[in-house]
């Protein structure tokens, strides 16, 4: 099977693996030569309601619009798109009560039962993509590896990291940014996918893969 027919029917069944939790992934016809099929996400949307544009190469590799236009295999896409849909939902459901309180004009109104039950599923849906992905890792680069390692120790980031190591790592979900400023980037250290990525890395050069 050729890898671009193998990347096909991978990402046609995680469609369908998604979409049995209630999470929906659109995949689409191609608009440039170099595309064979693009990906659609909610999270790809930014608050402009402009989408990053991920797709399938001919080649069988995905093109990670959200992380610089990087191209990887599956296996590092899904694992980036699965992380990315439960961060997307985590926030969402977290923002139903303040959203409900501001349109009530007070705090403290409980939520209706129509609310609370897709608050709920929203919850329970990120219990489920982390469950998919909770026994893999990230792939890093070395100095991927050493610029998580300085994080990690609490340096500071501006010391070593500049904006585009920042955007790729924090995108990857790797780097947990409690806030940013143009001073400070806010980093508070390595999420848990980050410390996952950490040890993955050490047990390929510990294997020798």
């Amino acid at each position: 099977m050729l890898n671009i027919e193998k990347t096909l029917q991978d990402i046609q069944g995680l469609q369908k693996e998604l979409a049995a939790i209630g999470v929906g992934i659109e995949l689409g016809e191609p608009i440039e030569n170099d595309e064979v099929m693009t990906i659609s996400a909610p999270c790809f949307f930014d608050d402009d309601g402009d989408m990053e544009l991920h797709y399938i190469r001919p080649d069988g590799n995905i093109c990670d619009g959200g992380c610089r236009g990087e191209t990887v295999e599956f296996r590092e896409y899904r694992m980036r798109l699965i992380d990315r849909l439960a961060r997307y939902y985590e926030d969402e459901a977290g923002s139903i009560p303040g959203k409900w309180a501001e349109l009530c004009g007070r705090k403290g109104v409980p939520l209706p039962q129509v609310i609370r039950t897709r608050k709920e599923g929203m919850e329970d849906a990120v219990k489920r993509l982390r469950g998919f992905i909770k026994d893999e890792s990230p792939e890093l680069s070395k100095a991927e590896y050493k610029l998580l390692e300085n994080v990690r120790q609490g340096r500071d980031a501006r010391l070593f990291m500049d904006s585009w190591d920042c955007f790729g790592l924090v995108g990857r979900g790797l780097i947990r940014q409690d806030y940013w400023s143009l001073a400070d980037p806010g980093y508070s250290g390595l999420t848990e996918l980050g410390e996952r990525a950490m040890k993955g890395y050490r047990n390929h050069v510990k294997n020798g893969d």
